[in-house]
């Protein structure tokens, strides 16, 4: 019998689905279950509560994911294996590891002890006040229109879903956003100019399912580049549907490289967002630390 416990995001929609579909699977494990009240919860429950338990769940969406991981790297003691139940909007991470809202096939990972090692990305950024913070991600970081749009979907009304809600504001912030003026300098990638996104992958997508990395592998000691220059609104309606279906796009403005540690800078206020969250400014140094987490998979 594994001891289990199950971090789940209290303001999910969907998390009836882990009380109906998940939770009686694991009736032959000692299971306890957290809900968040607010943000930053799950952080602090996975740091009390990681050191405690074999095997530390999230159920959520990419964000819940981010704090139960910087929350388990944050805590002293034994570090559990961690597990993804995707309740969340986009569940981009959870896609790439291979994660579904099964219940058998979950209690039977857990039975066999199925796991894999992943590795986490590293960034140091400058938080509001100018002083230089580090936090851990375990899919997506980015600049550029990324902060911008996570912006814009905070405004929107979650009725309308996810699909919709991101698709309408990244086509607002195409129209919108000037491309940003970055640097970025790693050992075999440079860049200097106007972008309109730079997005470093553990995993193969975000923003609901956009393809930024279809080669990414999640244990391979690397982060995966994807960068936008200054493509056009209608560049982004005629290329959403090759992102979504998994194919690397052919576009002078797009190039696509790999590193383990790279450097951003902008002359300009430029923010971050990792795994969907926005933290800080750049400047910015994001590395890759391999295999640091183990996952269910």
């Amino acid at each position: 019998m594994a001891k289990i416990t199950v971090i789940v995001n209290g303001a999910s929609r969907t998390k009836t689905r882990y009380y109906q579909e998940i939770l009686p699977a694991l009736g032959a494990h000692h299971v306890t279950t957290l809900e968040t009240t607010h943000a930053g919860h799950a952080h602090a429950l996975a740091r009390q509560h990681a050191p405690a338990c074999q095997f530390l769940l999230a159920a959520g969406g990419d964000g819940t994911l981010n704090e139960v991981v910087n929350g388990t790297l944050a805590a002293a003691g034994p570090r559990p294996t961690l597990g993804v139940i995707p309740l969340g909007s986009g569940n981009d991470f959870a896609r790439t590891l291979g994660a579904t809202l099964n219940g058998p096939r979950y209690a039977d990972l857990l039975q066999r002890q199925s796991t894999r090692p992943v590795d986490v990305g590293v960034i140091e950024y400058r938080d509001g006040t100018g002083e230089t913070r580090k936090r851990f991600f375990i899919n997506v970081c980015s600049v550029g229109m990324g902060p911008d749009v996570l912006r814009r979907i905070a405004r929107k009304p979650r009725w309308l879903g996810a699909r919709i809600n991101y698709f309408v504001s990244i086509l607002e912030s195409f129209f919108s956003f000037a491309p940003l003026p970055l640097y970025a300098r790693a050992d075999a990638f440079q860049f200097a100019g106007n972008a309109r996104v730079l997005a470093l992958a553990n995993g193969k997508s975000f923003g609901n399912q956009l393809t930024i990395a279809p080669g990414a592998k999640l244990d391979d000691g690397q982060l995966e580049i994807f960068l936008v220059g200054e493509a056009t609104a209608w560049d982004f309606v005629r290329l959403q549907g090759q992102l979504k279906a998994g194919k690397m796009l052919r576009h002078p403005q797009v190039r696509y490289a790999a590193c383990r540690e790279i450097v951003l800078t902008s002359p300009t206020e430029a923010g971050v967002e990792a795994d969907g969250e926005w933290i800080g400014f750049l400047p910015a140094k994001v590395a890759v630390a391999t295999g640091r987490l183990k996952f269910i998979a």
